[in-house]
């Protein structure tokens, strides 16, 4: 009996606590970036984003916009787009190629234009692709190893292929000073390198006033992004060692203090330097992806995605998830970087900047392990599927302000309830100190218990022993996720091909939920090869899966390129496709013979082939990418360097 009354004695004293509110409350980690509690109604007033995206500007590398044989088929501005900016068979338009980095549109001596026919659907009034040594940017420790080439570039497929190569030139002459009263900078370097890489960037050679179309469209009007928005690029890096990609930004004048953004740096094989910095004058900050972030961006596709506005911030995106903001330092949050061991200012001007793609072979004495393989280096090639500008706006009632510019067939994942945190809708987060939970359908919290009832000091109804807050709109799934409100998306943002262009036949659009073409519209018989289905009498095309060469194997989920008889050994060196001869000075299966083997062909542009036994494949394309919200939200990590403290 003692027992018993010694525990109802207990029980007593635990419940008076609670109503006097003494006990601690247990609480879940707040939602990051928002601790406003959400006391009294939820619905109709849930969080709202701090603002909408409207497309203002992009290059998809479709191409010219009209078809140069059909010019009566398209509108007098695109026509005109065509003609000055990627040229017709009769009248082909010249590329701007810089032979210097920082290229001075003054000096003649520093660029050119010339007609490069591989070129032909690549916009050349916004982009410069450059023809010098790569002098300035990682190159080896006995000085640059690496040109960059026209020849590196590509546009075709719905995207720009940037690739890294041997070249083995006759005699190796690079770097060397041609005369002594040239340019000061790359183009008076000789270029004869043993690797070949790519840049191309959109700097304004007609100055500010004539960048963005704003005074006519020629080539190397450029293209410049100003005081603040939302960049996104999506694309898909190498993975041979002695790579490193860059999806970057500079000033457009390179003597402004504020010089550089990078959405991503990407060494292979050093897996510290996958990194977004934010540079001043002698000053950066960055954040480092853990190492599996780093190992799945060559795999796939991905979205890199910068948002930023002058004097407040800048942040970071790897598709769905929020990486890392950078603040101001003038604000009284902002963050200030170390310069020599002391804490100084950080600015985000707001300054002109241009874009800037390349994929190079880097060489460093400090990091052995990232330096290229040499004999045997293959080709790897950085594919992307496309830039975009987006504005903000604040208009929820124009049709082109949305909620969310990760996937096209989803712009409004919350339809107004909430704003997308890259994975959920956020709705609001419970009064301070108290635990978000559900109760009949509707957001609540618990109620407290004070003299021998319960209450709701924060406001809402009284059910139970919960304050209920208001529920979503009707049909929608309300949760609660890390001490905050949810409801689940209307659509969903990840479901994407792994590929730039899954369905090139006209009248057809890539469905997510079927993993494949739907035919939304005639289009005639049904192309060769193509495999055609139908999912409740609508028609559907497999995806192209060989988009650079090849039959498609599904049992190897690769492209078959080359397939000689059983015995054969296949194999890929450097830049070619080969196969050992079955007898000495003898290629039977073709190709011809180069001293040691049988050479068939070079790569095709785009592929990564590999040898299995008598065949050469290359992976298979635009399969469903992987959702990697799972990593990204919980496995991937970021660790932020040269950022001062707080107070510091």
């Amino acid at each position: 009996m003692s027992i018993r009354l010694c525990l109802r004695i207990a029980l007593t004293v635990v419940c008076l606590l609670a109503g006097l509110n003494i006990l601690p409350v247990f609480v879940l980690p707040e939602f990051p970036g928002d601790g406003t509690a959400i006391a009294a109604s939820l619905y109709p007033n849930p969080a709202k984003p701090a603002n909408l995206w409207r497309l203002a500007w992009s290059d998809e590398f479709n191409g010219p916009p009209c078809d140069p044989a059909n010019p009566g088929r398209c509108s007098a501005k695109d026509w005109q787009k065509t003609v000055q900016c990627y040229g017709t068979p009769d009248a082909p338009v010249e590329t701007v190629i810089p032979f210097a980095f920082h290229v001075d549109p003054g000096d003649p001596r520093q660029w050119k234009t010339q007609h490069h026919p591989h070129l032909a659907n690549l916009d050349k009034c916004t982009w410069l692709v450059s023809d010098h040594v790569n002098k300035i940017h990682f190159q080896g420790p006995a000085g640059p190893i690496t040109r960059y080439s026209p020849n590196s570039v590509t546009v075709s497929n719905g995207e720009m292929r940037i690739t890294t190569r041997r070249t083995r030139p006759a005699t190796v002459d690079c770097g060397r000073a041609i005369a002594a009263n040239g340019p000061n900078n790359e183009a008076n370097l000789t270029k004869a390198c043993p690797y070949e890489a790519g840049n191309v960037f959109s700097y304004g050679m007609h100055g500010l006033a004539a960048v963005n179309g704003t005074s006519g469209s020629e080539p190397g009007d450029g293209h410049v992004f100003r005081e603040g928005g939302r960049i996104q690029v999506r694309a898909r890096i190498p993975a041979t060692q002695g790579n490193m990609t860059a999806l970057w930004t500079w000033q457009q004048d390179w003597r402004t203090p504020e010089r550089e953004y990078d959405l991503l740096e990407n060494w292979v094989n050093w897996p510290a330097m996958s990194a977004h910095s934010l540079q001043g004058p002698g000053t950066f900050a960055r954040h480092v992806l853990s190492d599996e972030f780093r190992d799945s961006l060559s795999k796939e596709f991905h979205t890199y995605s910068m948002e930023w506005k002058k004097d407040d911030s800048f942040s970071y995106w790897l598709d769905n998830r929020h990486l890392v903001t950078w603040k101001d330092s003038t604000r009284p949050d902002g963050h200030r970087v170390n310069k020599d061991g002391q804490c100084v200012e950080n600015r985000i001007f707001g300054n002109p900047f241009y874009m800037i793609f390349w994929n190079l072979i880097a060489e460093y004495d400090w990091a052995k392990e990232a330096a290229p393989l040499a004999e045997g280096q293959r080709p790897d090639t950085l594919y992307i599927d496309y830039i975009r500008y987006y504005e903000p706006c604040d208009d929820a009632s124009d049709a082109a302000c949305v909620e969310s510019t990760l996937h096209k067939d989803c712009p409004n994942p919350c339809g107004g309830f909430g704003f997308f945190d890259g994975f959920n809708c956020y709705v609001g987060s419970p009064p301070a100190g108290r635990t978000a939970t559900l109760a009949d359908g509707q957001y609540a919290y618990k109620a407290s218990w004070k003299f021998f009832r319960y209450t709701c000091p924060y406001g809402g109804t009284l059910k139970g022993s919960s304050c209920l807050l208001g529920g979503p709109p009707p049909g929608r799934l309300p949760f609660v996720w890390g001490n905050a409100f949810y409801t689940a998306p209307l659509c969903t943002t990840t479901a994407q091909a792994n590929c730039a262009n899954p369905c090139p036949w006209k009248g057809t659009v890539y469905d997510a939920s079927a993993r494949a073409c739907r035919v939304d519209a005639a289009t005639g018989s049904t192309p060769a090869g193509v495999k055609t289905f139908f999912i409740k009498g609508v028609a559907y095309y497999e995806p192209r899966r060989c988009p650079y060469g090849g039959a498609y194997d599904a049992a190897a989920n690769a492209c078959v390129l080359v397939d000689l008889p059983r015995g054969t050994e296949a194999f890929v060196w450097e830049s070619g496709l080969y196969y050992k001869p079955p007898s000495k000075a003898q290629c039977p299966y073709g190709g011809f013979y180069d001293t040691v083997n049988c050479y068939l062909q070079g790569i095709p542009d785009g592929a990564q082939p590999y040898a299995v036994a008598n065949r050469i494949l290359t992976p298979a394309m635009c399969g469903p990418a992987t959702d990697w919200q799972n990593l990204q939200r919980a496995a991937g990590e970021v660790t932020v360097e040269n950022v001062c403290g707080p107070g510091q």
